[in-house]
């Protein structure tokens, strides 16, 4: 068996391994609102097989649904959704209503059973374990340690952040998954224009903090098809190609755009703006600390929920008193604890940057055999430029996206600073093993 065969079936093991242990902790997880809200919305799955119609735009609706249907990405409500038909378990009765207790949610049924969230959550926290693989296969192109990318995979499994968000019935493990595939598709040569633009939905289907890959993965396929030796029908074929599937994936997984696109993206737009703007509105009166205003905020919010924070179970108080034996125990582990945050969080931010001044250090000397790292410096610009603009309020799962991206810079930084040691070392004992021939000679 080949070395590199061998490596791969070590990681292969290593992501079951931790894949089994990571499914194995869903229930340990403390419960969040919007879980009730994306097993409510997965309705639209039996609505879809019974009368799909309905899930079209309807102008005159005031319909709670059709308004999650505007301004949530689908993808996570349609794999819960899945998961519940083909398992025969019911969906809710109710969605979540913030501006009741706890126990009101419960008795108007927007509590789900153990069972439901349990069904919930693996259904769409089973995506990560592949997310993990796509990950791999990421570093193992840029790495000179073989081993590495494996150490990679740990770094990134053990993420207290992946460990709480990625575990919920929510968009945060389809968003990983997402990223994850699309970090290996920027890997692959000549990729075609429909993967590209096939990962890029996919990943703005899952969440709209994702849609930089809509940009990033047609920068790749301009890098890809401008010097084209096919010439330049090739080109403009190719990126009409990459248009026309994106948008074609993304009106299938929108059944309201299905009879209205025009004024279902109207409305879209209308409908995101509007709730922002009413969320922004509750927390300048009742919590005025959740509304990020200026450029220094909004850095302050990515960096330390990134870095230094604690793995965050709520985004607003509301429910605190109510899920605090669930944390509690959930927190008893150590592993879903950021512990010594500021030394280990100053030694990871460290790491990243190191690794992309790597990055474009080897870049400038080397040019085209270091082509696929730039393309990594390209996509963490564009998400973070991204979030820094878009960015309202400190809520710790908008960093999701960021973090693949961190452990893969992380993971580099080490993999040259390694490789620099073997060298080195390698050099010394070149020397002297050189000198004691040379002394055994005379």
């Amino acid at each position: 068996m080949k070395q590199s065969t061998r490596i791969d079936l070590v990681a292969v093991l290593s992501i079951l391994i931790i894949g089994i242990l990571y499914l194995a902790g869903l229930h340990q997880v403390p419960f969040h609102p919007d879980e009730s809200t994306q097993i409510f919305m997965s309705a639209d799955v039996d609505l879809f097989i019974e009368h799909p119609n309905n899930l079209s735009f309807d102008l005159g609706s005031m319909d709670i649904r059709q308004h999650y249907r505007l301004v949530d990405a689908p993808l996570t409500r349609t794999t819960v959704g899945i998961a519940r038909m083909v398992t025969s378990k019911p969906d809710l009765s109710s969605d979540w209503d913030w501006s009741k207790s706890w126990e009101e949610n419960k008795l108007l049924g927007a509590l789900p059973s153990n069972d439901l969230l349990w069904l919930a959550r693996l259904a769409t926290a089973i995506f990560v374990i592949p997310g993990l693989y796509f990950f791999y296969l990421s570093l193992k192109e840029v790495s000179a340690n073989a081993y590495i990318p494996i150490l990679g995979i740990i770094l990134l499994a053990s993420n207290p952040l992946i460990l709480l968000h990625t575990r919920r019935a929510m968009a945060e493990a389809l968003l990983f998954f997402t990223v994850c595939l699309n970090m290996w598709l920027m890997t692959r040569k000549n990729n075609a224009p429909y993967s590209l633009a096939a990962g890029a939905a996919l990943a703005f289907s899952a969440k709209q903090t994702a849609a930089v890959y809509l940009i990033s993965n047609l920068w790749i396929l301009i890098k890809q098809t401008i010097k084209s030796i096919k010439g330049r029908t090739y080109f403009f074929r190719s990126i009409i190609g990459y248009l026309i599937t994106l948008s074609i994936i993304i009106f299938l997984l929108n059944p309201v755009a299905w009879f209205n696109p025009r004024l279902a993206i109207a409305a879209a737009i209308e409908a995101r703006t509007a709730t922002i703007q009413a969320q922004t509105n509750l927390f300048e009166q009742v919590a005025p600390g959740l509304v990020l205003d200026d450029f220094g905020e909004r850095l302050s919010a990515l960096l330390a929920n990134q870095y230094y924070l604690q793995p965050a179970i709520a985004d607003v108080p509301n429910y605190v008193e109510d899920t605090q034996s669930q944390s509690e125990s959930y927190f008893s582990q150590k592993i879903h604890r950021n512990d010594n945050s500021l030394v280990f969080g100053s030694i990871q931010l460290i790491l990243v940057i190191f690794g992309m001044i790597l990055a474009i250090f080897e870049q400038l000397r080397y040019r085209n055999n270091y082509q696929l790292t730039t393309n990594f410096i390209i996509l963490t610009i564009f998400q973070f430029i991204f979030l820094m603009i878009f960015l309202r309020f400190p809520f710790q799962r908008y960093v999701i996206p960021l973090i693949p991206l961190n452990i893969f810079w992380c993971t580099l930084a080490l993999d040259r600073l390694i490789d620099r040691v073997v060298l080195v070392t390698t050099r010394k004992r070149g020397i002297y093993v050189a000198k004691k021939l040379d002394g055994n000679a005379l």
